[in-house]
């Protein structure tokens, strides 16, 4: 019992430390690693991102930027004022549905179910 016990424990291990570093690199902005923080942002948005949020740490801070035709999340962490890395991440990081096909309504598109509350005030 206690080899299994050890051989299971060891492949959880591998199989979670694989996962862990197989993230998804988007190959077409890895030329950025290095970059500016700041200079990113122009690029980004020509390629069709909008950006959704910034987290920060003391070190550290985490821009999170979504392509709507591509139904992409993608994660830049600038450490020193430099792109250290960047990640495709899933799309509730981005505020969006798992599935691709559910409810993704751009910017424009209201729901009809939800329209008779445009203008209505809240309770005071």
């Amino acid at each position: 019992m206690k080899t299994f016990f050890k051989t299971f424990l060891t492949l959880m291990i591998v199989l979670s430390t694989s996962l862990i570093f197989s993230q998804d690199k988007p190959s077409e902005l890895q030329y950025l690693v290095g970059a500016r923080g700041r200079d990113i942002e122009n690029t980004l948005k020509q390629r069709g991102y909008v950006h959704i949020k910034t987290s920060k740490d003391s070190h550290n801070s985490w821009s999170y930027w979504w392509n709507n035709n591509k139904r992409q999340c993608l994660s830049t962490k600038i450490s020193d004022g430099k792109v250290e890395n960047i990640m495709n991440i899933g799309p509730a990081d981005c505020n969006k549905p798992l599935n691709s096909d559910d409810n993704h309504y751009s910017s424009q598109d209201k729901p009809s179910e939800l329209q008779y509350l445009v203008g209505a005030r809240g309770r005071d």
